[in-house]
């Protein structure tokens, strides 16, 4: 079954064990689904801070859903962000992509003077 354009807004667990979800629609429908087995690749979670590349979807939904239902999570200080995104109003804001600073693209700060090398690793950069 493929429900195109709904949300995963909980999981359902019984005895212990994800046994589906529970799903809302674009016109706010909600259906309880069932499963033998529940794959969650939720998308991460960038829309929590105020400033990304994500996403508005990226909401952190997911990890939620997990932790209402006893999964272990671990390691949650950790985000990867993208090192490099156009300064601009809208959100989320517009990706400059590594491979145009592969091909010379400066990375420059609000007064026009180079900051860091910008063919460092994304750690650095």
């Amino acid at each position: 079954m493929l429900l195109e354009q709904w949300f995963a807004e909980d999981l359902r667990v019984e005895d212990g064990e994800c046994r589906g979800v529970v799903a809302v629609g674009r016109s706010g429908e909600s259906r309880s689904l069932t499963a033998d087995d529940v794959l969650l690749a939720a998308g991460g979670s960038g829309q929590l801070y105020a400033v990304t590349t994500n996403p508005t979807e990226a909401t952190g939904d997911g990890m939620a859903m997990a932790m209402r239902a006893g999964a272990a999570v671990a390691g949650v200080e950790f985000m990867q962000f993208h090192p490099t995104a156009l300064h601009h109003p809208r959100m989320p804001r517009p990706l400059l992509s590594e491979a145009q600073r592969g091909h010379g693209a400066l990375l420059r700060d609000h007064d026009g003077a180079r900051f860091v090398d910008e063919l460092a690793p994304r750690d650095v950069v």
